[in-house]
């Protein structure tokens, strides 16, 4: 059986320490999960987030709004749109929810795009910039 455990560190006093308390949960019932001949493969990638706080906002801004309109739980709206948008995958076969803070420039804007059009349907009259 394949085991898998996606963790994201930041650097603490020269270590790679996990970003918060869940990454730290994961990480430990990964090992725990491991046998003593288990034999690890990693990959780490560091990189700077490729999208911007303005997007971020605005997306933010948007599920609001959609909950809001239709009496939804922001929490279940925001994981309709991650849906939507494409923005899951599984782990072990449980569906995660990526974060959009994670997101290139190009899936946030093509995820505000397809808010627009949601908008549009629930009669949500969303500003668009024209410049």
């Amino acid at each position: 059986m394949n085991k898998t455990c996606a963790i994201k560190f930041k650097k603490v006093n020269g270590k790679l320490t996990p970003i918060d308390g869940l990454m730290k949960q994961r990480l430990k019932e990964f090992v725990d999960g491991l046998s003593e001949d288990d034999t690890i493969e990693c990959l780490l990638e560091g990189n700077e987030p490729n999208n911007t706080k303005a997007q971020l906002a605005k997306i933010h801004v948007m599920i609001k709004e959609i909950s809001d309109e239709t009496g939804e739980d922001l929490k279940q709206t925001k994981k309709d749109i991650k849906d939507r948008c494409g923005l899951t995958h599984y782990v072990n076969g449980e569906k995660q929810y990526k974060s959009f803070a994670n997101e290139t420039k190009e899936s946030l804007s093509n995820t505000i795009e397809k808010m627009y059009i949601l908008g549009d349907f629930l009669g949500i009259n969303f500003k668009r910039d024209l410049h």
